[in-house]
């Protein structure tokens, strides 16, 4: 069969892979209470945790203890739930954030939110090992030898009481440019109903953690442009912990392969070469562009934060030996002109009207339409997300409210400006195709 009648089956078999590789968006855990003195809580990492202490101060100033779970004698039950009570009176209504302006909505979200700077707890995720397995399952991209960590940031406390206490489907706003998912930790007490589910594409998360409730710590960690829902709690009171998740380090910008990857680049590399094996393929050269499945926060580059099948298309095309980059896409056409320089850089032809004497002007003007001068797009873009790309205002997070202003971040967090907040974009890969007479 003549090349140019297999370069069309080439494509669909890449786009096919594509699609079918970003599947593992969010993954969960739990561990048991245990009141056994003999399970260090440092030094390795625990199969049972030690009961949770919540400590805050009241509104009239008054400190306060709440142990979780509860504990079941009766003359200790009675106190833990005054405390449990009283802890929910100190939260402040939960509500979310809209073009620049805090909005209390008890149709969207019915829950009670406390900020790090009002409480603390003896419970922190690298003690029991959770951000160990989140790293495993969310962060491909690590790797035991990189100068780079996962840092989990507490950004609050939120209570959903019951009989309808819930939050309807929405998408959390990225605080940073490094922020690449959430996790939400559900403290022991005991509820019915509560579950949580977490939606990305057409895939659904349905966590029930209401059997267990009452004696385990559960979790549950997704990446950040995911869309989280809480149906009403029936019964008792469901506390959990929100932390963002966070990249960070030096030497971000490179992106170490692991080997135990090997075998679910194959495919997509076997994909790239039958498409680079085509004479009929770029013979002058250009620029090979593939959409994310998933969103990201607007940033210059996006390799260090690359998700699921997302870095596994982008190691394919590095173990091709392109020259591959990973960038947000945005109006301001910046990324067009960071790859248009690398093609001219490399002596490959890009025709663009002359008119336009940047490359970014370019993109500016075409976007986000994906017909470019010089780029060939192998898939489109997730139509499931463009709301949230193209329109971020419209999307936010659960918060508190006016009460306890002045709140902060500890000193080991950076300090955010929420007027300086990165929106999702698209993210796309590209790699730039040399001409046919050098790739043979």
């Amino acid at each position: 069969m003549p090349p140019e009648l297999t370069l069309e089956s080439d494509y669909s078999s890449l786009r096919e892979l594509i699609k079918g590789s970003s599947s593992s968006f969010s993954c969960s855990g739990s561990i048991a209470i245990t009141t056994d003195t003999s399970v260090k809580e440092y030094g390795h990492v625990p199969t049972k945790s030690r009961p949770v202490r919540i400590f805050w101060t009241s509104r009239d100033s008054v400190p306060q203890m709440l142990v979780l779970p509860i504990c079941e004698r009766d003359d200790v039950d009675a106190s833990g739930a005054g405390a449990l009570q009283q802890l929910v009176t100190d939260c402040a209504p939960a509500g979310f954030s809209r073009r620049g302006k805090y909005i209390l909505d008890p149709t969207f979200c019915k829950a009670r939110v406390l900020k790090p700077a009002r409480f603390a707890t003896t419970f922190h995720p690298v003690d029991l090992g959770i951000l160990d397995e989140i790293e495993k399952q969310l962060l491909p991209s690590f790797d035991a030898g990189a100068s780079r960590k996962l840092i989990a940031d507490l950004s609050s406390l939120i209570v959903y009481s019951s009989p309808n206490g819930f939050i309807q489907k929405h998408i959390n706003i990225p605080y940073s440019e490094n922020q690449f998912g959430l996790l939400v930790v559900c403290l022991p007490s005991q509820f019915t109903g509560g579950n949580l589910y977490v939606r990305h594409n057409k895939q659904v998360r349905d966590l029930d953690w209401s059997p267990a409730s009452s004696s385990t710590i559960q979790w549950a960690a997704f990446y950040s442009d995911c869309k989280l829902e809480i149906l009403p709690v029936t019964g008792g009171e469901c506390i959990t912990l929100i932390y963002g998740l966070y990249a960070v380090g030096a030497g971000v910008g490179y992106v170490h392969p692991k080997t135990s990857l090997t075998p679910c680049i194959q495919p997509l590399k076997a994909a790239v070469m039958n498409i680079l094996g085509n004479p009929n393929f770029m013979r002058q050269g250009g620029i090979l562009g593939a959409f994310c499945s998933y969103a990201y926060p607007a940033s210059e580059s996006i390799a260090h934060v690359l998700k699921d099948g997302d870095y596994l298309l982008y190691l394919a095309f590095k173990s091709c030996g392109l020259d591959t980059c990973a960038l947000a896409i945005s109006s301001t056409g910046d990324w067009y002109a960071t790859i248009f320089e690398r093609a001219q850089s490399k002596n490959i032809p890009i025709q663009h009207n002359e008119k336009n004497k940047a490359a970014k002007v370019v993109a500016s003007e075409a976007w986000p339409c994906i017909t470019l001068p010089g780029v060939t797009w192998v898939n489109e873009q997730n139509e499931d997300s463009v709301v949230l790309r193209h329109s971020p205002d419209d999307t936010g997070a659960a918060s508190s409210s006016g009460y306890g202003k002045g709140t902060h971040r500890p000193t080991k967090r950076r300090k955010i400006d929420k007027s300086k907040t990165p929106v999702y974009v698209d993210g796309a890969i590209f790699a730039v195709i040399p001409p046919w007479r050098v790739r043979l």
